[in-house]
């Protein structure tokens, strides 16, 4: 199973790639689940994600899908029974800043692919218990990466991923909470919605 991800900037080209990404699929095949060297040793124990990490990626200029092959640099994030996702996942998150694709991945890491010198990065996501049930949402800005959760049915954390010197550190940006706001009154059945217009002084 593998996740599809645009990687488009319009400041730099109009032409555009697309990257088919791997994952671990929810029913463990007896076969390989990634295009990668060979390894005498059970699915379930295999490295995850396997360096080589073996994507195919479509080109807009070239009109074409072709193999490409990211070599990881640092730790894997563990391996495959260890990564597996507990649930499964309809929606998997990404963003594409400064030449670099992230992907939030299985549970509890984000993928940060380089797409200049074809290497990535395991980025474990912020720890706690109240992050491990819900998947991460990942979004950029002007000043980097940020990843969501929803910690609770009322609140939400927002965290930045610092890059500084080449580390990646999460830190918390915003905590929020919308437990004490009061709930809407209104009752809509039967009524109708009115245009009002807003009045701005000057």
């Amino acid at each position: 199973m593998s996740g599809h991800y645009l990687v488009f900037d319009p400041t730099v080209s109009q032409h555009y790639e697309v990257l088919s990404v791997p994952d671990i699929p929810w029913s463990l095949p007896t076969g390989h689940i990634s295009k990668h060297a060979c390894e005498d040793k059970p699915v379930s124990e295999m490295e995850w994600p396997p360096s080589p990490y073996v994507v195919d990626v479509f080109s807009s200029w070239t009109g074409e899908w072709k193999e490409r092959s990211f070599v990881r640099e640092g730790m894997a994030a563990g391996t495959v029974a260890g990564c597996r996702s507990k649930e499964r996942r309809i929606l998997r998150y990404a963003a594409y800043w400064r030449g670099a694709l992230y992907v939030s991945c299985e549970d509890d890491f984000v993928l940060r692919m380089n797409l200049s010198n074809d290497k990535y990065q395991v980025i474990q996501c912020p720890q706690g218990k109240k992050l491990a049930s819900y998947a991460p949402r990942l979004g950029k800005s002007k000043k980097g990466v940020y990843c969501a959760f929803r910690v609770a049915r009322d609140a939400f954390q927002l965290w930045f991923l610092n890059e500084t010197y080449g580390k990646m550190d999460w830190v918390l940006n915003n905590d929020i909470n919308f437990e004490h706001v009061p709930k809407c009154p209104c009752n809509f059945a039967g009524g109708s919605w009115i245009l009002q217009a807003t009045v701005t002084k000057s």
